[in-house]
């Protein structure tokens, strides 16, 4: 867990956010306040989670306070425009506010007359103020974006961005949150290329119909949705650096080419084919094939294996392990080191079955290691594809292991805890 609180700028919804301290444990809260709209309560019990603020105004300097810590201030960035953007801040359309729109006050005035004369009366808190809020959407993805929000039964918050306005002591506010009663748009041939005009007819409400009872105004980093997102993106490759941290084995790497002879075609994933017979087929040993690896780490190996030239093979008895040693040297006290062995239960139509091996500890006292696969047929096998990768060092780069503060990391950059 954080031991002070962390402030930052969510990459991926550009909302300020905190990752406060957690509560101990039997405290019955430890509360974080924005200093916006006079220290609105973030969250009131914090898990150590991070926490998003969609209610901080664009370029607005915001200062988060959780007792006994140094605060935080935080500036929303200005992205060039304004921004509606539904209750949580996570979906968000990009508008220009063209007109401050005309808006109607009513303090709640009856008026009763009779025979003694005319009495007014009150309500107890203004009516909610009527506007008309006139802006553009210049892009088809924002105006889908907008058209969605405004259909939908929900409030929605408007943020003007106060780095791009132009008018001197503007009268807009920098947040308001406004129930859609009616939305048009228009769309006309001369004007630009995905540019509506849209004229959206609301009532502003408190920030308080946001969360209801509930006090706390902050709302996650990342939601569900986004994490899911996320995994479709990263299992597809398209999340530059997503790949693991490889101690041996990187693919295009020159270790494809230094265990065993070549052999013709490439492995399922495109890695080049070797073979050799044998029980023990690993790396010349000595300073060639021994790496410093970090003592008591744990490592996790994959490699493609098949019979020589199309001939069966009992996968259940071939293993991926590591040579450990007290040193890089063919004089080193070594042994072998296991982890927990996973295979595919069938190969596919080329013969090939893919071995897994977790957990393969590294001994603080022989921390030089080296990959073998143990072929207990001794007799020719084909392979390819050999990598290994350092546990702890690729924390949260699988979806084994990942938490939620890995993809608040990776998703949201949020900072570690050095």
């Amino acid at each position: 867990m954080a031991r002070t609180m962390k402030g930052f700028t969510a990459k991926h919804t550009g909302m300020l956010t905190v990752r406060p301290v957690p509560a101990p444990e039997g405290v019955f809260s430890n509360p974080v306040n924005a200093s916006s709209d006079g220290e609105r309560l973030l969250v009131w019990k914090p898990t150590g989670d991070a926490v998003s603020d969609p209610l901080a105004p664009i370029g607005v300097p915001v200062t988060y306070t959780q007792y006994g810590y140094p605060p935080v201030t935080l500036v929303r960035k200005s992205v060039g425009s304004d921004i509606i953007s539904t209750a949580d801040g996570h979906t968000q359309a990009r508008v220009q506010l063209v007109t401050a729109g005309a808006v109607e006050y009513d303090g709640g005035l009856t008026t009763i007359e009779s025979t003694t004369g005319v009495m007014d009366r009150w309500a107890a808190a203004p009516r909610p103020r009527a506007t008309t809020i006139e802006c553009r959407t210049r892009t088809l993805e924002d105006f889908r974006t907008l058209r969605a929000m405004c259909e939908e039964a929900r409030y929605l918050i408007v943020a003007h961005d106060q780095d791009a306005c132009t008018i001197p002591e503007c009268t807009v506010e920098p947040i308001r949150v406004v129930a859609v009663s009616k939305a048009k748009a228009e769309q006309t041939e001369s004007r630009l290329r995905g540019t509506a005009d849209w004229t959206l007819t609301v009532t502003e409400r408190p920030k308080s119909v946001l969360h209801g009872r509930r006090e706390d105004t902050g709302v996650p980093c990342v939601t569900w949705g986004e994490w899911l997102r996320f995994e479709a993106d990263w299992a597809a490759g398209r999340i530059p650096g997503a790949g693991l941290t490889y101690w041996w084995g990187a693919p295009g790497g020159s270790d494809d080419t230094v265990i065993g002879s070549e052999a013709a075609g490439v492995t399922p994933d495109g890695r080049p084919v070797r073979w050799a017979q044998g029980r023990n087929i690993h790396a010349p040993l000595g300073r060639y094939g021994f790496r410093r690896a970090v003592g008591g780490h744990s490592m996790t190996g994959t490699v493609w294996v098949r019979g020589r030239n199309g001939a069966a093979l009992d996968a259940t008895r071939v293993h991926l392990q590591l040579v450990v040693a007290d040193g890089p040297t063919d004089a080193a006290d070594r042994n072998f080191s296991a982890g927990v062995m996973t295979r595919d239960s069938a190969p596919d139509a080329a013969g090939w079955y893919k071995l897994v091996a977790s957990g393969i500890p590294i001994p603080t006292a022989r921390p030089y290691a080296t990959p073998a696969i143990v072929n207990e047929q001794e007799g020719p096998i084909e392979f390819g594809g050999l990598s290994v990768s350092d546990d702890q060092q690729d924390a949260g780069k699988s979806l084994a292991t990942r938490t939620y503060d890995d993809v608040c990391r990776l998703l949201a950059g949020m900072p570690g805890d050095d």
